[in-house]
């Protein structure tokens, strides 16, 4: 895989975002692929206009805890890799998914 693939290749990105109902916070989950459904390890997921973000596993996955309820911008990079902000809604008592290609 050739580092300077830009974000367009990206084949897919799952977020689901849940909050507990009396808790005043959510978590955002999801994987980082590549092109070929490979998983990105050690891309960094950011919240945009927060300090709060995360680094993906071996299998690109993330999750980011006590993010706050409302419309986010989610920011991912990586070396080589031109960054991507993509839209996510942290809602009390449901799952948002995104996929993004």
């Amino acid at each position: 895989m050739h580092l300077t693939m830009r974000w367009g290749l990206l084949a897919a990105l799952c977020l689901a975002a849940t909050v507990a109902g009396a808790q005043e916070s959510g978590t955002i989950r999801g994987t980082v692929y590549v092109l070929g459904n490979e998983p990105l390890p050690e891309a960094l997921v950011e919240v945009v206009g927060t300090q709060l973000s995360a680094v993906t596993n071996l299998e690109g996955q993330f999750e980011i805890k006590g993010v706050p309820p409302a419309k986010h911008q989610l920011k991912i990079s990586f070396p080589g890799y031109k960054d991507i902000t993509l839209p996510v809604e942290v809602t009390a008592d449901e799952v948002a998914s995104l996929e993004a290609d």
